[in-house]
């Protein structure tokens, strides 16, 4: 004869596979003789009663489902991580915001400070170092080179280091400094925005001006 202990067992995986984990009692009691068998003997009440009469399974009316603290933990870290992901995506949403609104903060203050352009010798060391070249169109003889020369010192063409000097803040539209600073994370001019700035924007005279970056 099918112990009790076995029968059981057998109702055990049968509401395990199950996806709602919960079934009727009289669907589960002919599930389970048609799992074990009936030639030994078993009859649906007594697996009812011993399906009713234990602590591993949970009976609300004609519903079974198992009463077991594993299911039960979890069902709790099931629930619990739900809530963790919504508390994470909430939190995340409003980092980004903050950011936001920090970064333009930072921005502001940033615009609204007065740093200065850097000195001539400066601009030259500053040249050398990112392989920047400022020349006249013809810098072939004693002329070009010095007319080459007085071009690298002229102040006009001093190179826009940061985004906060005062002359890229009076040269370039505010549009588009913000569009450097705060949509392309950039903290300060490339090479070629540096030098090319000022001498497209210079307006000491109207002679046309040759770049090549």
């Amino acid at each position: 004869m099918t112990s009790m202990e076995s029968t059981l067992k057998a109702a055990k995986k049968i509401l395990k596979k199950d996806e709602k984990g919960s079934i009727k009692i009289k669907h589960l009691v002919k599930a389970v003789l048609e799992k074990i068998g009936s030639s030994d003997g078993m009859n649906s009440n007594q697996i009812k009663d011993w399906i009713q009469g234990s602590d591993k399974f949970s009976v609300e009316g004609k519903v079974v489902s198992l009463n077991s603290s594993k299911k039960r933990k979890l069902d709790v870290d099931a629930s619990e991580t739900d809530a963790d992901k919504k508390s994470k995506k909430k939190a995340a949403k409003k980092a980004k915001k903050d950011a936001k609104k920090q970064l333009e903060t930072n921005n502001t203050e940033t615009f609204s400070s007065s740093s200065e352009s850097i000195s001539v010798n400066e601009a030259k060391k500053w040249r050398t170092e990112h392989k920047v070249v400022l020349k006249v169109t013809k810098d072939n003889d004693d002329n070009g080179e010095a007319a080459s020369k007085e071009l690298n010192s002229n102040e006009a063409y001093l190179p826009f280091n940061t985004f906060t000097s005062q002359k890229c803040r009076d040269s370039i539209n505010d549009v588009l400094l913000k569009q450097c600073t705060e949509v392309n994370g950039f903290k300060t001019p490339s090479a070629i925005q540096a030098q090319c700035w000022p001498v497209l924007l210079n307006t000491d005279n109207d002679k046309r001006r040759d770049v090549v970056g």
